[in-house]
């Protein structure tokens, strides 16, 4: 994934710049110099890692939060470096690899330890409005920053900067990576983008991009939640179809909140995901969005843009709504 944001970014002009640690970033250079927005999501995928191989039997190790209970039986797909074939998990194991289980897998074919292993399923699939792959957290948001950049092709002027962090699912490595390392202002509005459970947010796939109020561990800035809802009714009022939804998305921890804990000025958008990391009813699936989300949340992206970020103009507009009232029943506070 890094390499396809790289090759299509510079294709389309803009300064690409790697971190020591992989983390990308993408804009054009006033925007690396001085950004006045910066968007982020993860490539990563929750996956399975190649320890060894014995013949045609592996032992593998879980990256990230792949559903353990249903890992037996389902089938993967094993890349390491140009060689593919397929295996499927036979059993749990005793030992454990960076503190989960570890497990073994029969493979079609003998391959070399080093490489990984994703869900074998058809992805992507079209059905009417679902979009359905192996792998759409985070993907389908990568996919929505590179449209973004490519609408944005022409401007020279953009000060918008596109962050591209790894490593997300085994405890936002990339994304602590940057905060040590300071390469991100705290003072620039940061909005990190996600796909999350519909049924732990308890929001509807295809109600609409969610405004994220927050995760599992934390709420974050108000002051963004404020702007993005501002930025959402500005939207609505011109286009009188589209959705959106606002809410706290407990059923798991996002970026945002390790920026919010290191005092970023941080809020969140989200997808509504179902069969997030690939729980299904009864075994791995693929995960699935709705394209009216994902249109809807491009749709958002471009309107952010042209409304930019203003804090106190945000609490002017908040305060004058509760003056109003007082002003009105002022006098009969002692009544």
């Amino acid at each position: 994934m890094a390499d396809c944001v790289r090759r299509l970014a510079t294709q389309w002009g803009y300064v690409v710049r790697e971190t020591p640690d992989g983390n990308l970033l993408v804009g054009r250079q006033v925007a690396h110099q001085n950004p006045k927005l910066m968007l982020l999501s993860h490539m990563d995928h929750p996956a399975l890692k190649i320890l060894n191989v014995s013949g045609k039997v592996a032992r593998v190790g879980v990256m990230g939060g792949l559903p353990l209970d249903q890992l037996v039986g389902a089938q993967f797909l094993f890349v390491s470096g140009d060689d593919k074939t397929t295996g499927r998990v036979r059993r749990k194991l005793k030992t454990q690899w960076m503190g989960q289980p570890e497990f073994e897998v029969h493979l079609k074919k003998e391959i070399a330890s080093g490489g990984f292993a994703t869900l074998d399923v058809p992805s992507p699939q079209w059905r009417g409005d679902r979009l359905s792959a192996r792998a759409i957290d985070n993907l389908a948001n990568v996919a929505g920053l590179l449209c973004l950049l490519w609408s944005e092709r022409h401007n020279r002027r953009s000060r918008l900067l596109c962050v591209f962090t790894r490593a997300e699912e085994v405890g936002m490595v990339g994304t602590s990576a940057l905060i040590h390392r300071n390469t991100l202002s705290k003072k620039i509005p940061l909005i990190v983008l996600e796909a999350s459970s519909a049924i732990g947010g308890k929001v509807a796939i295809g109600g609409g991009p969610v405004i994220r109020v927050g995760d599992r561990v934390a709420t974050y800035d108000p002051s963004i939640d404020l702007w993005l809802q501002d930025v959402v009714a500005k939207l609505s009022a011109h286009n009188k179809k589209l959705q959106s939804q606002r809410a706290l998305l407990a059923g798991g921890r996002c970026e945002a909140t390790v920026f919010f804990a290191h005092g970023y000025r941080v809020g969140g958008l989200a997808l509504p995901l179902g069969n997030y990391h690939n729980r299904g009813a009864r075994r791995l699936e693929t995960e699935f969005i709705s394209w009216k989300d994902f249109v809807g949340l491009q749709e958002l992206l471009q309107q952010i843009l042209k409304h930019p970020f203003s804090e106190k103009q945000l609490r002017r507009h908040q305060q004058w709504g509760f003056v109003h009232y007082y002003n009105r029943w002022k006098s009969k506070l002692r009544a």
